[in-house]
């Protein structure tokens, strides 16, 4: 879901934040409408090394993969968004997962 995000379009958030937020050195002030693209964010050099290539074990904390690159990568990651937009399926879809992976093994 990390290569190819369900939802191609911007998720756009309103900054609430009563003095706005600094993102990225940009001064950005309460009540403008912000977003990035999952697919975007989901291909950041900085926290994907390599990201256009299929690497599972990214995920996985090991001598060439520190935890705090493993946090990092799955702080990043919301495939199925979070708060109130949140995917009302998620449930059901981790569900279907866990089925599929317990009968293929």
């Amino acid at each position: 879901m990390r290569m190819s995000p369900p939802i191609s379009s911007t998720l756009w958030r309103t900054i609430s934040a009563a003095d706005g937020v600094w993102i990225d050195g940009n001064y950005i002030s309460k009540g403008v409408d912000i977003g990035v693209s999952p697919y975007a964010s989901h291909h950041i050099g900085e926290i994907f090394p390599d990201s256009y290539k299929l690497k599972p074990d990214r995920w996985i904390e090991s001598p060439e993969n520190s935890s705090e690159a493993v946090e990092k990568a799955r702080a990043a990651v919301g495939p199925f968004s979070i708060g109130t937009r949140a995917c009302a399926g998620r449930t059901m879809a981790y569900t279907e997962i866990s089925n599929t992976i317990a009968r293929t093994l």
